[in-house]
Parts: C-alpha cells; sequence; structure tokens
C-alpha cells in the first residue's frame, strides 16, 4: 500500500513539473516569407498581372493602389515607373530587402512614389540617363539610392529622410543630384565613392540641403581657405581634384 501511495505522490510531481515545462515553452514564429516580386518585363508586360499597376501604352506604368509591399524589378528601357503618390513599402518594416532594382537599362524615370523600409529603398548598376524625382525615400536601413556603374543619373527634389546613407554614388559618372532635402539625425546624407577621378565627376551643388544646410560638391580648387567665414553652415563638405586647401573651423558630421 505504501508503494503504492508512494508511485502516486511521483506521478503527481512529474506531471506538475511537466505543465510547469509546458507553460513555459513560447511558441517559434515562422519567418513571414516574402511576397512575390513584380516585374516589368522587357516586352512591357507586367509580371504578375495581378499587380497594381497599370500601363496603357508600355512607357507609363502607374501605381493604382496605396501601398505595395513587394519588390519592383525593371527589365525594360524607356519607361516611366509613377507612384502616382503612393508608397513602395516592406512590411513588417524590416531592414531587408531592395525595394526597386534596375540593372542594365537606359532612360527610365522614377517620380511620385515613397520607397520606405528596405535595406535599399532603390538600386540601379549599369544603368544610363535614369532620373529619380519628386519621390520621399525614407526609413531604408542600409541605403535610400544606389547607384553603381551607372552613367548620367539625376536625383532631383527628392525628400531623402533617415536612411542609413541617403544617396551612394559609386564607379558613377555624371550623376546630376539637386534641389534633395536630406533629413535625419544619424543619417549620413551622401557617399561618392571611386578609384579613378572619372568616377568623382558629378555636378552636386548648393541646393540640396542636409538638415537645411547647403551641400558643397567642390571641385578643381586651389590655394583655398574653407571656414564659416567663406563656406557657411556646411551641411556636406568634399573636395575633388583639388590642392593646398586649408580646412578651419567647420563642424563636419554624417559625411560619406
Amino acid at each position: 500500500m505504501r508503494r503504492a501511495r508512494f508511485f502516486c505522490v511521483v506521478c503527481v510531481i512529474l506531471v506538475g513539473n511537466l505543465l510547469v515545462f509546458a507553460s513555459n515553452i513560447q511558441p517559434v514564429n515562422a519567418p513571414i516569407p516574402p511576397l512575390p516580386k513584380i516585374y516589368i518585363k522587357f516586352d512591357g508586360s507586367i509580371d504578375p498581372p495581378t499587380a497594381p499597376i497599370h500601363s496603357d501604352n508600355n512607357v507609363t506604368y502607374t501605381f493604382t493602389s496605396g501601398i505595395i509591399n513587394r519588390t519592383i524589378i525593371i527589365e525594360r528601357s524607356n519607361i516611366i515607373l509613377d507612384g502616382n503618390k503612393y508608397t513602395l513599402e516592406r512590411r513588417p518594416i524590416l531592414a531587408a530587402g531592395q525595394g526597386i532594382i534596375i540593372e542594365n537599362q537606359n532612360n527610365i524615370t522614377i517620380q511620385n512614389l515613397t520607397v520606405k523600409g528596405f535595406s535599399v529603398g532603390i538600386s540601379l548598376s549599369h544603368t544610363n540617363d535614369v532620373t529619380i524625382r519628386k519621390c520621399k525615400i525614407t526609413s531604408n536601413g542600409v541605403i535610400g539610392i544606389e547607384t553603381a556603374l551607372c552613367s548620367r543619373t539625376t536625383i532631383a527634389q527628392n525628400s531623402i529622410v533617415e536612411n542609413g546613407y541617403g544617396v551612394s554614388i559609386g564607379y558613377s559618372q555624371h550623376s546630376n543630384v539637386t534641389l534633395n532635402s536630406f533629413l535625419g539625425s544619424d543619417q549620413k546624407s551622401l557617399e561618392v565613392w571611386g578609384e579613378a577621378l572619372v568616377d568623382f565627376t558629378h555636378s552636386i551643388d548648393q541646393t540640396n540641403l542636409v538638415n537645411g544646410k547647403p551641400v558643397y560638391y567642390l571641385m578643381n580648387l586651389q590655394n583655398t581657405t574653407i571656414d564659416p567665414s567663406t563656406y557657411p553652415d556646411i551641411g556636406w563638405l568634399a573636395l575633388i581634384n583639388s590642392t593646398r586647401i586649408i580646412v578651419k573651423d567647420s563642424n563636419l558630421t554624417g559625411n560619406g
């Protein structure tokens, strides 16, 4: 009888411990798979055809819904992608993936679009004559707009807010960056990189503002002093192909 009672007590203890252990087990949330990418194909078609983008002429492609949460890959030249003031957003907001990808294309305009929450908002490589204008590029974890091995990229009239780097230009030529507003406490507004002088031959003017202060992208200067009396309120500073330059009494932050 004592053995039976002892066995019952042990069973009760074991069951109680198992119940406590089970109550402490947390469910594992499976990662949310990304939605299928949207393609603007070389022949002008949209894949999948149910994507909320419409074109009557295979030239202008217009967003038709409030938020698209997929990557868009453009495989066709000579087109306009018009966001129609809608949003391309990574959901849930994670610093992963790319919003728009363009490779080996020519003569493309992206306009009137918010791109938000990706690792890289807009990625261009081996492209020529691409224009990004009147867009809001925000909360992209690594880079807002990236151009690599491109020529004659125009980035104009955009609001570029709280990205890792706002705009990164690498191994590219003859970019035109104008009338953009860069905002953010931690954002590195601009990054320009390469190896040869031609990789730095860009037009980046003082109409670009970093937290309200002008960008100075200065080329071919000699025997120049840069201080608050000559270049006041510097938002971002670059010196290209210049010699015998003195920079003093200036507060430079967020430069790339």
